[in-house]
């Protein structure tokens, strides 16, 4: 799974940067964590990038979100991404859906 570490461990002042950005996008958006991890979770499943889906997934969940919550942001995307992608996004949420034991 990609992360930031090797960023970090690189060029820690881009990680940074990168990471104060995103420190600033969250506290100028209108709706909660829980919700803005939601719509990465389906802008990931879009972008076909599925060690992201995994992340977030876990990130959501911290901040409360439900498996179903998890669930209908991958299959929103059904009809504008397609069956390839959402399947493959699926299976990235789900295996940390059941590895964290959420119902």
């Amino acid at each position: 799974m990609a992360t930031i570490e090797a960023m970090k461990t690189e060029k820690p002042e881009v990680a940074q940067a990168f990471l104060d950005m995103v420190k600033a996008v969250r506290a100028n958006v209108a709706f909660d964590e829980k919700t803005g991890q939601l719509h990465v979770i389906s802008i990931l499943t879009a972008l076909q990038a599925f060690d992201g889906v995994a992340f977030h997934t876990r990130v959501a969940v911290k901040e409360g979100a439900t498996r179903d919550e998890v669930v209908s942001s991958i299959i929103c995307c059904l009809a504008t991404c397609g069956i390839g992608p959402t399947m493959k996004a699926m299976e990235s949420a789900v295996n940390v859906l059941n590895e964290l034991d959420v119902k």
